[in-house]
């Protein structure tokens, strides 16, 4: 099973990292910033580049930027106590919350556990929740 199905997707951890989720985790998506390209042979070489997770530690320079690719562990650690997840029979991610201190009807699903705990903490911040 390839990492990025342990870990946060690309869009979800950069709006983590935009909502000031603190940026530590196991491993990093290296994503190109496109206008940091300025040189035609730059421009080329752009379009031939992808996003890709890395371990912590490694970064390839000005012409990108990295966002946390959080793990589920590392969401559930983040994450108020009493919010639990876990996989339906239709292969989907289910998260929901058991304490009276959270909205009851608080509950997300995604393909992947980590978007679905991440979907959550989400919530909560934009929501001043946590």
């Amino acid at each position: 099973m390839a990492i990025e199905s342990h870990c946060t997707s690309l869009e979800l951890s950069k709006r983590l990292k935009e909502a000031g989720v603190e940026q530590k985790s196991c491993f990093y998506w290296n994503a190109p910033v496109p206008e940091t390209f300025k040189t035609e042979q730059e421009k080329m070489a752009l379009k031939n580049i992808e996003p890709e997770i890395y371990q912590a530690g490694l970064s390839w320079g000005k012409h990108f930027e990295n966002y946390s690719a959080f793990l589920a562990s590392e969401l559930g650690e983040i994450l108020p106590p009493g919010v639990w997840s876990g996989k339906s029979k239709e292969g989907w991610y289910d998260c929901w919350h058991q304490t009276s201190k959270l909205p009851d009807d608080l509950e997300f699903h995604a393909k992947t556990q980590a978007d679905c705990l991440g979907e959550m903490l989400l919530h909560l911040l934009t929501n001043k929740l946590i």
